[in-house]
């Protein structure tokens, strides 16, 4: 049997350029410009359920969705995802969840091109993961846990090379402070007392969040050289 599985968009997304992913068995759906579905088409027994359906539509999306939330600094919204069994013919069902998420596009891009898309490697893309979370975080404390888990994982990769990769040391700080706050590590200490003149942080504290909040692009930065390192910039 053949499936039809679309994934509407609620906040479409302009494109500078478009590029087909049939090769990679997905469809974009754009009009004038924006991306408003992506589709594919899933081949089961007559036995998948729905769920089993979606989840394999998803998986097969999954690289192309996280290149596009990453490059444009916007996370995809889908509605509910249409299904359509296509061989044989059937009519269309939506499914009952609804996802649905606030998001501010920041960022008009051209599509990642297949070769990209089908290159990007499930370490990169978590990767990717964690940096979008971080991107996405109101807390300013998940944001530094979040981009920082860019760089532990390379420090982790690494560490049996020749010349491993070693995180800046504010940043390890930064991430120890919000992480480990009471391990009275004395490096952390020292470097609190000189910069908030405490020896912890206290996220109730506002001068506390906006020092935070002022050292968070010096992780973000980090962690997004580490992912150009994997994955170029095409826009």
């Amino acid at each position: 049997m053949k499936t039809e599985v679309k994934f509407p968009i609620s906040n479409p997304i302009a494109f500078t350029t478009e590029v087909s992913y049939e090769y990679l068995g997905v469809t974009t759906c754009m009009e004038a410009g924006k991306l408003v579905a992506l589709k594919t088409v899933v081949e089961h027994d007559i036995t998948a359920g729905h769920s089993d359906i979606v989840a394999e539509a998803r998986d097969r999306m999954a690289d192309l969705v996280t290149l596009i939330e990453y490059s444009s600094g916007a996370c995809l919204n889908f509605d509910q995802e249409q299904v359509h069994t296509i061989d044989p013919e059937s009519e269309v069902s939506l499914s009952l969840r609804f996802i649905k998420m606030v998001v501010i596009i920041v960022r008009q891009v051209p599509m990642p091109s297949v070769e990209i898309v089908e290159n990007l490697s499930r370490s990169t893309r978590m990767l990717m993961g964690w940096y979008l979370r971080g991107e996405k975080s109101e807390s300013v404390i998940d944001r530094i846990k979040y981009f920082y888990m860019v760089l532990d994982r390379e420090q982790k990769r690494t560490s049996q090379k020749q010349k491993p990769y070693k995180p800046p040391q504010e940043c390890k700080l930064l991430r120890d402070a919000v992480s480990h706050a009471r391990s009275g590590n004395p490096d952390v200490v020292g470097y609190l007392k000189n910069e908030i003149h405490s020896t912890v942080i206290d996220p109730t504290n506002e001068s506390h969040v906006r020092f935070l909040e002022r050292k968070v692009p010096l992780i973000q930065k980090v962690a997004q050289r580490i992912l150009d390192s994997k994955v170029h910039q095409w826009w």
